[in-house]
């Protein structure tokens, strides 16, 4: 082979070799791409299922956790027990604190409420672990059962969180810190804006000391 027929031949070869690279940098970028899309749709197919199973979630609560707890009310009532009327419950930064129990001095009682009393726990659990786990957005169950789920929680911490002790009823105790702290905070938040409003009604008047400008 003359030199002509080799420097084309080489040509020839450099020209397929670029081609190839051009072709696989091609493939590369499609690839990229795909996989970008893929992941965008892969989040936002995520974030639609939160939602679904989180609306799922709140009517679950309204329908069959709501009438378990006032089928517990009834008992409770019924038996005279004041465990769950007189104990003092907060939820600060701090965490969730528990005050004035009288659980203790009416075991007998609640022994009577048991079925009632772990029927509704068991599912105010069940429909924690869904929000707690990040499988269903917690925030729209915030806005729509949150003050109902503080409210239950609350009454019966007195008894629930002295079974938390034993490992029981963690993820419930988790999103009543969570929905109780943000309650809190959302809270003071308006009371310092209604104070800042009531504050700036107030004409703040001086005299001036005499024989001064």
């Amino acid at each position: 082979m003359d030199s002509q027929n080799q420097t084309n031949a080489l040509d020839w070869i450099e020209l397929a070799n670029t081609s190839i690279a051009v072709l696989v940098a091609i493939i590369g970028a499609i690839g990229l791409y795909n996989l970008v899309i893929a992941r965008r749709t892969l989040r936002v197919n995520s974030k639609r299922d939160a939602f679904r199973l989180s609306a799922e979630r709140c009517e679950h609560y309204l329908n069959h956790i709501i009438p378990l707890l006032n089928e517990l009310d009834k008992v409770i009532e019924k038996n005279g027990i004041k465990t769950f009327k007189e104990a003092k419950v907060v939820i600060n930064g701090d965490g969730i604190k528990v005050s004035n129990i009288v659980m203790g001095q009416e075991i007998d009682l609640l022994k009577k409420i048991d079925n009632e009393f772990l029927a509704a726990m068991n599912a105010i659990e069940s429909f924690s672990t869904y929000f707690i786990s990040g499988v269903a957005d917690e925030a729209i169950a915030y806005k729509t059962v949150g003050t109902t789920f503080l409210a239950s929680t609350k009454r019966l911490a007195p008894e629930f969180l002295y079974l938390c002790s034993s490992g029981y009823y963690q993820n419930t105790k988790d999103l009543m810190l969570l929905w109780g702290q943000r309650f809190e905070k959302q809270r003071i938040a308006v009371e310092r804006a209604k104070l800042e409003e009531e504050g700036e009604k107030i004409k703040e008047k001086h005299i001036k000391p005499i024989g001064t400008l």
